[in-house]
């Protein structure tokens, strides 16, 4: 399927695709996408397909879907500037770029950012002396500019995620996708 590129805007990690027509037969309800709320210390999740995985749910109808994993996170901090980044707490894996983040639950959960990366940090390697693990030392800001040498780069557990709210302006401006209403209904 070809789909339209929605531009988001200069600096902003999120790409937003409009499909010709719409996707699924019957649309689901959409979650508000706001920020209202989240401060520092809130607990959100983020949702994502792992290492091009994830797992299988048969609806009541009898179809089948592949489903994204929820992690979970927290806010660690958020920048005030343009565009707004999140800086979230918890691990993240290939597979979870581009997923949301949500925060809240039930009624309330709404898509706040969405996942862009996360941040390395070198750890030293650690070898061992006739099967004898050697004693790791503290890694320097030195091994950071050096982590060629006894370093690998791991992940720190720092997840960047950029803003919903400059997405949702880009389809507002620009609604070239289907026209489509999701019932609330179930």
């Amino acid at each position: 399927m070809n789909f339209s590129v929605i531009d988001v805007g200069e600096g902003v990690d999120i790409v937003v695709l409009a499909a010709p027509q719409p996707i699924l037969d019957k649309p689901v309800p959409s979650l508000a996408t706001t920020a209202a709320g989240v401060t520092m210390g809130a607990d959100c999740e983020f949702l994502g397909y792992p290492f091009g995985g994830g797992w299988r749910a048969t609806w009541d109808d009898g179809h089948s879907y592949w489903m994204p994993f929820a992690k979970h996170c927290t806010v660690s901090t958020l920048t005030f500037g343009e565009p707004k980044i999140y800086v979230l707490d918890g691990i993240n894996n290939k597979g979870f770029s581009g997923g949301p983040v949500v925060y809240d639950t039930g009624g309330d959960q709404k898509i706040i950012a969405v996942v862009s990366g996360y941040i390395l940090e070198p750890a030293e390697i650690i070898s061992s002396v006739q099967g004898k693990p050697v004693a790791p030392r503290k890694t320097t800001k030195k091994d950071a500019k050096t982590s060629g040498k006894g370093a690998v780069q791991m992940n720190s557990g720092f997840i960047i995620a950029y803003a919903i709210s400059p997405a949702i302006d880009a389809i507002h401006r620009s609604p070239i996708g289907p026209l489509r209403v999701a019932s609330t209904q179930q």
